[in-house]
């Protein structure tokens, strides 16, 4: 042949040959085959657990609602407090035995236990994994609690897990929540910014359609001071129940400084038919309705700033600062008021002390101070954060000492330090004090 190789003709087709080491070619895919869809389950389900269901003897089972039956259970209105019940009957109706090897409801407000028929026809109790053969009828008991309850609709369910090729059957119940009591105009009293001289007041009422006349008292636990509660019946009757109790609250003066929520309870003697969790000493588990009462407390003596920053200094540096301090009440301030610097813990000794001047001037108004804070200027071998309170002695009846925190930070070397002795002369010609 050309190139003078020669042509062997062997009569064998070489081509199918692969060199060594080379992969063998994937072969072409088969035809795909769609398999036939599985029957629907009787029941609302979770998604069918397919291969993957639990099998007794590696047969699977079937179970079906009788035709009486439903899925779905709808109690419609119950009051917040009360239960309904529901038995479910169903059959296995399957091939093979059924097998259940567990059930679970959707959460602790439902209760469920379940019966099997017996070779007499009587139902007993249903032990999981005991197989219920084909034609034998089951039964549901399950019942749901609304005690605890917020108004408005609600739904659970109890799960079936078992051999039924279908997965997971559940059955439901829903209802439709009534509060008992109602707090009008709702349960939180906001009295918003105040002062701490302040006192403020204000009313709820609460308020049942479903009770009847009820006695109503507070819980003294939960009444403290500067908080004070009554209670008024409307219309009461003979015994002094009503279906109606007006709430008086009363909050101040001296209240504490800062975000303050009082919650209350306020109890009836009306008993709770089935408790979601009965108290523990005996004793009987009653309706009850809920107040907070909420307001913003501003002190009687306020600092601006609040907080003192001396930011980054460099050792020997002199930084003033002025603290504007001011009495809300008619407190007069004196300008003669003691100032101290202390350490963050009180059991700990603030080592600059001596580093610092201040002095306290009137202004125009006889309610407001100012406060100027001198640092003379840190040592030369501090190299850190320094940092503690002010504390500033006014002698308010409330609020004896004003208390404001500062801190900095001393850093040698820092950019465009002047040399020490420039340092030193400069902090000579600050001390006028």
């Amino acid at each position: 042949g050309p190139g003078g190789a020669e042509r062997l003709d062997t009569g064998v087709d070489l081509t199918a040959l692969r060199p060594r080491g080379a992969t063998r070619p994937a072969p072409p895919p088969e035809p795909a085959v769609e398999a036939p869809p599985a029957p629907p389950a009787v029941g609302p389900t979770l998604p069918a657990a397919g291969a993957g269901a639990p099998v007794h003897g590696g047969v699977p089972g079937h179970m079906s609602l009788l035709a009486e039956e439903t899925a779905l259970v709808d109690f419609g209105k119950v009051k917040q407090g009360d239960k309904r019940s529901h038995v479910f009957q169903l059959v296995s109706d399957g091939e093979n035995d059924l097998v259940i090897s567990r059930f679970k409801s959707s959460c602790g407000c439902t209760v469920a236990k379940m019966q099997a028929e017996n070779e007499a026809g009587e139902m007993t109790e249903y032990h999981a994994g005991d197989p219920i053969p084909s034609g034998r009828k089951f039964e549901i008991y399950a019942d749901i609690a609304t005690d605890g309850k917020p108004q408005g609709p609600m739904e659970t369910s109890v799960s079936l897990f078992s051999n039924d090729v279908r997965g997971v059957f559940t059955v439901r119940m829903k209802c439709e929540v009534e509060t008992v009591l109602a707090v009008l105009p709702g349960p939180n009293l906001v009295f918003g910014q105040i002062t701490a001289a302040d006192r403020v007041e204000g009313s709820l009422r609460v308020t049942s359609d479903s009770l009847g006349p009820y006695r109503l008292t507070v819980d003294e636990r939960y009444v403290t001071e500067p908080l004070s509660v009554s209670l008024s019946p409307v219309e009461p009757d003979a015994e002094g129940r009503a279906t109606t109790w007006d709430v008086h609250l009363a909050l101040g003066p001296g209240i504490p400084e800062g975000l303050r929520n009082y919650p209350l309870l306020l109890l009836t003697d009306k008993e709770i038919p089935y408790p979601k969790q009965p108290p523990a000493d005996g004793s009987k588990a009653v309706y009850i309705a809920r107040i907070y009462v909420q307001a913003t407390v501003k002190g009687l003596l306020t600092a601006e700033p609040a907080f003192l920053s001396f930011g980054m200094v460099r050792p020997g540096q002199v930084v003033d600062r002025t603290i504007k301090i001011e009495c809300l009440d008619d407190f007069p301030l004196a300008a003669d008021c003691p100032v101290r610097l202390e350490a963050m813990r009180p059991e700990m000794e603030f080592p600059h002390r001596d580093r610092f001047t201040w002095k306290i001037e009137p202004t125009a108004d006889p309610k407001v101070l100012d406060l100027s804070i001198r640092l003379e200027g840190m040592p030369e071998n501090l190299n850190g954060s320094f940092g503690g309170f002010v504390h500033v002695d006014v002698g308010h009846p409330l609020k004896p000492t004003l208390s404001i925190r500062f801190s900095g930070v001393c850093r040698q070397g820092l950019p465009g330090e002047e040399p020490a002795a420039g340092r030193a002369a400069g902090a000579a010609g600050g001390q006028g004090r």
